[in-house]
């Protein structure tokens, strides 16, 4: 169910980021989702979003959540192909975000 699927994204990402589920963005930076595109018939998700951060680790974050998703029975081969950051030390900094994933086969989802 997609619904599980999305929960598997929100708990992976908690893991991750320790702000994700308690609006904190703003303040205090983290991860945020945008929109998720779901294809079907490739067994394929594209989570976009963005990163921010006060200090110059939001590659770091990124990755760590990549391999977070990846660790997940749900999904594999994550990726995010192209990287891009702006911003300040003073204001903070942002990245853009596009990961795609691969669903795990059926097999793998039974509880």
């Amino acid at each position: 169910k997609w619904s599980d699927i999305i929960n598997e994204i929100d708990l992976r990402t908690m893991e991750v980021d320790r702000h994700y589920s308690q609006d904190f963005y703003e303040d205090l930076g983290g991860i945020r989702y945008t929109s998720y595109d779901f294809d079907t018939d490739a067994r394929r998700i594209s989570l976009i979003g963005e990163t921010k951060s006060i200090d110059t680790k939001n590659f770091t974050l990124i990755a760590d959540l990549i391999d977070e998703l990846n660790a997940s029975d749900f999904f594999e081969n994550g990726e995010m192909r192209s990287f891009s950051k702006s911003g300040s030390l003073d204001e903070g900094y942002i990245s853009s975000l596009r990961l795609t994933l691969d669903l795990q086969e059926e097999k793998t989802l039974a509880p």
